[in-house]
């Protein structure tokens, strides 16, 4: 049974993406803040699955440097999340695609966190500082580089390189 958080974002998602080409980006729209939204309950719950320690961290918003359609209802998001617990910062890369029908989500992947120093294992940034603005523009040209702490996937688009399957 799909929770009521994904569909909210599945609904939203695929209401954002309608019309856009693919490698459009998703813009600012009402349908893309509700997928933002519904993201901060969804991933947290999704990573808590899989890693204990996620069922007691949660997410208070995004910072993007890439929002955008990658195929019929698929959608890809990088950047930063803002962690609620302490109001940090770190990477996150998200890729996801709705059903057919724009009810649930068909597939996820979400890597979450570069290695560190930092409380559970990441490299943690103050929200409001000049370095988590600068480290927003580096996480693209460095996502296949980042040693990520936090990785879960379902579904059929399911990164091949990731050894934490997770079926819901």
């Amino acid at each position: 049974m799909v929770s009521k958080t994904e569909e909210t974002v599945a609904r939203s998602l695929y209401a954002n993406l309608e019309g856009l080409a693919d490698g459009a980006s998703m813009g600012d729209s009402d349908d893309f803040q509700n997928v933002l939204a519904g993201l901060e309950y969804y991933l947290p719950a999704v990573l808590g699955e899989v890693h204990q320690e996620w069922r007691y961290e949660s997410m208070d918003g995004f910072q993007l440097a890439v929002a955008r359609k990658t195929g019929p209802r698929e959608a890809e998001l990088i950047g930063l999340c803002i962690l609620i617990s302490d109001q940090t910062l770190t990477p996150i890369h998200v890729r996801l695609r709705t059903s057919a029908s724009g009810d649930e989500i068909e597939w996820l992947t979400c890597k979450v966190g570069e290695a560190g120093d930092g409380k559970g294992g990441m490299v943690r940034v103050p929200y409001h500082s000049d370095k988590g603005s600068k480290r927003l523009f580096t996480v693209v040209d460095r996502l296949d580089s980042i040693d990520w702490v936090y990785s879960v996937g379902f579904g059929e688009g399911k990164s091949a390189s990731s050894n934490d399957g997770l079926s819901l």
